[in-house]
């Protein structure tokens, strides 16, 4: 596509050269005029095709990124106790097994009984 574009770049440029060699203050706008339409359709053509392969790897990039991180923290839950990792779970949004308790509900310490309480 790019060499064709060159080609028809080129063949155009000397059919003019040599067709306006006479009038050669014209020259420059001729060729502008017939190199501008094709340069920019190779442009638009290339820069679609790169900014298409680049986003298509970013987006693999960051996939695979995400899926690490979810194993890693799937990893983590796994080693805490599961009063712990139940709480973590349901700040993060994921599913978690049905409990007893509300999702509300704060754990309370029982009141402890020393030598004040005695006398």
């Amino acid at each position: 596509m790019v060499l064709a574009g060159l080609v028809v770049l080129g063949l155009l440029s000397w059919l003019a050269l040599a067709l306006m060699w006479k009038n050669a203050d014209k020259l420059p706008s001729v060729i502008g005029s017939i190199t501008s339409p094709i340069v920019a359709i190779v442009s638009a053509y290339l820069g679609l095709r790169i900014g298409n392969e680049q986003g298509l790897a970013g987006t693999t990039a960051a996939n695979e990124s995400r899926e690490r991180a979810e194993k890693n923290v799937t990893a983590i839950l796994a080693d805490l106790p599961p009063g712990q990792a139940a709480k973590y779970t349901r700040m993060m949004g994921a599913p978690t097994a049905p409990s007893n308790e509300a999702p509300w509900a704060v754990p309370v310490a029982p009141p402890q009984t020393g030598a004040s309480d005695q006398q």
